[in-house]
């Protein structure tokens, strides 16, 4: 009987350590898929820091979306769903891609496309256009750039961190002037700051992929607009607050909106709205899926 309980302590020391190990090794797992972000985070810093639109265009309509992922079929279900016209205007606030299958097919649709068909389309960079840049572009031509690429992805073996292992199935499949082209427009930002301020009707408003709201809005950086996730949960108004004295308006008469922070606060808050109505998983599978989400700015509701 003493033996089969001294077995029974080797046996619970034995799972209990294993637990540990696993848990150890995923710790570890994360901790290197957080360095991976990190190691290919070098920005594109010739995008500019904030503009104030001089843009003239009076919309019909205002809406604004963020963190597609890939979720191609949903976000033109989303489209279709809210009667998206010429008449109005679609303001995206970065990470396009990775995740889901077709994230440069979405680039394509919002950067070409809908342009050539006469639609009103401003797109913004996130995070993921930043890491997903300088893997793509190393190398003097595009066979290289495929090459190191893979290489570069390939170093993860089965854990490829941020959807890359899908978005490296996509990118293969373009042609090279499409590759070529999108390169181009992520190393210029597409053609936009990291913080683009417009004027909708009577309300200003904000527009970047994330912000640091602890800190006044002639204080933020290229990683507080595209990356910082800090400071967001009971959010100070300090961001806002000084939004406000710099267009010289009642606060009132300005919105601010991010996305970047994988549904944690999606939604309308009390100093800004996130956009970003995804659910980051390990398991990526099926995360097309997941309805992509619009702000429609004239009635302050969600559509999909």
């Amino acid at each position: 009987m003493k033996k089969l309980g001294y077995y029974s302590i080797l046996a619970g020391l034995f799972v209990f350590l294993l637990a540990g190990g696993f848990l150890l090794l995923s710790y570890f797992r994360d901790y290197h898929s957080q360095a991976a972000v990190t190691t290919a985070k070098p920005m594109t810093e010739q995008i500019a820091l904030q503009k104030v639109s001089d843009k003239s265009f009076k919309a019909a309509r205002t809406f604004l979306v963020s963190d597609i992922h890939g979720r191609f079929d949903s976000f033109k279900k989303a489209l279709a769903a809210v009667k998206f016209s010429k008449a109005d205007q679609l303001f995206v606030l970065g990470d396009t891609i990775d995740r889901g299958p077709a994230g440069f097919h979405a680039l394509l649709y919002l950067t070409q496309t809908l342009p050539a068909r006469g639609y009103h389309v401003t797109v913004l960079t996130g995070n993921h256009e930043d890491m997903w840049l300088p893997m793509a572009s190393d190398g003097a031509t595009d066979a290289q750039q495929l090459a190191n690429l893979k290489q570069a992805i390939a170093q993860y073996g089965a854990n490829v961190p941020n959807g890359w292992a899908e978005s490296e199935a996509e990118w293969v499949k373009l042609s090279a002037t499409e590759r070529a082209f999108l390169l181009k427009e992520m190393a210029n930002g597409f053609g936009e700051p990291r913080e683009l301020i417009i004027k909708v009707n009577d309300k200003w408003l904000s527009l970047s992929h994330s912000a640091d709201f602890s800190k006044p809005i002639n204080q933020q950086t290229a990683w507080d607009l595209s990356w910082n996730n800090k400071n967001m949960r009971n959010a100070p108004a300090t961001f806002r607050q000084s939004f406000a004295a710099k267009m010289q308006v009642p606060i009132g008469q300005t919105q601010v909106f991010i996305g970047h922070i994988s549904n944690i606060l999606f939604g309308i808050n009390p100093e800004f709205v996130d956009l970003d109505d995804t659910i980051v998983r390990t398991d990526i599978k099926g995360f097309d899926a997941v309805p992509v989400q619009i702000f429609c700015l004239n009635d302050q509701k969600f559509y999909q």
